[in-house]
């Protein structure tokens, strides 16, 4: 984003794309992109959104501060649905601070149990350790973490002999491990979320439900992850290919974006979806285009995108990207680039 675009924005439109989350975007996408002629996404009910807030936050990310806070969880554009939602499930502190939704702990729990066990069970599978060497440094971390020998198998009821695993035990024991895990976790989490209900409703529970854990469980796939998975080099290579694509959409689409000439403008009209192009055009010319309008395809053919804010601009961008699957990204990315034609 060049300095002549960002100047132009308040603090909080800046925030809005240097504190970027999944989170907001993910908000963003059920509540107004899932584009059908109005700007009600899902129609969801407000305490199916507020369940979904685990940041409902419109600040900065605060990660020493309370859980609800640790990331940008809402953008400018959902500010006033936002609001509703907090009035509506009873979101705020005796302050006037916000808090989040209760079920929203249990939102965040299913969330890290899925990510802690599918990807230890998916280096498994990929054999880049296998089922004795990931049990050893998990007992590890716990180990330390308690000051005493312990053995993850006895925490989460799973047992089996080391020695001379077939392929097809091996193939059982992934399995296994994965159904000791999630039920230990999920139990876990049954547990504290009933325990500090009262402290949760307050809004002074300031933990991950998964991580208020003695044994360590949580904590030990959350460490293993981060040291033998995100750190493999097959990861990291998509990584750097990812990173390399996003860059270059972004570097190409804020040049025809943000082009003095008027015609860049129009070619975009084709390659950005019409829903987007459509959510666009109310957000921000809402005299123009009110919420009963219907936005025809010419009219979004036709449409000159240098009549929208350099913010809605930009919004634009990152909705369009952030929307797009992997195979979608590399390929468009191949040929607005030149390298497949």
């Amino acid at each position: 984003m060049g300095k002549s675009i960002s100047d132009k924005f308040v603090d909080q439109e800046e925030i809005d794309f240097t504190q970027f989350d999944g989170n907001a975007q993910g908000f963003r996408i059920v509540s107004k992109l899932q584009y059908a002629g109005t700007l009600d996404g899902l129609n969801l009910t407000f305490g199916t959104l507020g369940a979904y807030l685990k940041y409902p936050n419109m600040g900065m990310k605060d990660k020493k501060g309370y859980v609800g806070n640790h990331k940008h969880g809402i953008f400018k554009t959902e500010r006033e649905l936002f609001q509703k939602i907090v009035e509506q499930c009873n979101m705020r502190r005796k302050d006037g601070s916000v808090k989040r939704h209760p079920l929203a702990f249990l939102v965040e729990a299913a969330d890290t149990i899925c990510y802690g066990t599918m990807d230890v069970e998916d280096g498994l599978y990929q054999n880049w350790y296998d089922i004795t060497y990931l049990i050893r440094e998990l007992n590890s971390f716990i180990s330390n973490k308690k000051n005493a020998d312990v053995d993850i198998r006895d925490i989460i009821g799973f047992n089996y002999n080391d020695n001379q695993i077939s392929y097809n035990d091996q193939r059982l024991i992934r399995l296994g491990l994965r159904e000791h895990l999630i039920t230990y976790l999920v139990d876990l989490t049954i547990r504290n979320f009933i325990t500090h209900l009262k402290d949760i409703d307050n809004g002074t529970y300031n933990n991950e439900l998964v991580y208020d854990d003695s044994n360590y469980v949580a904590a030990a796939l959350k460490d293993f992850t981060k040291r033998k998975i995100l750190s493999n080099k097959n990861v990291l290579k998509f990584e750097i290919t990812g990173n390399s694509v996003v860059t270059g959409l972004f570097d190409i689409l804020i040049k025809y974006f943000f082009h003095h000439d008027n015609s860049y403008h129009l070619r975009l009209n084709g390659i950005i979806s019409d829903s987007r192009m459509a959510v666009a055009m109310k957000e921000d010319l809402t005299n123009d285009y009110p919420e009963e309008t219907n936005i025809s395809q010419d009219q979004i053919y036709e449409f000159d995108l240098s009549r929208l804010s350099e913010y809605t601009r930009l919004r634009m961008i990152v909705d369009f990207i952030s929307s797009m699957t992997d195979k979608y990204s590399v390929e468009l990315y191949q040929t607005l680039s030149g390298n497949s034609l």
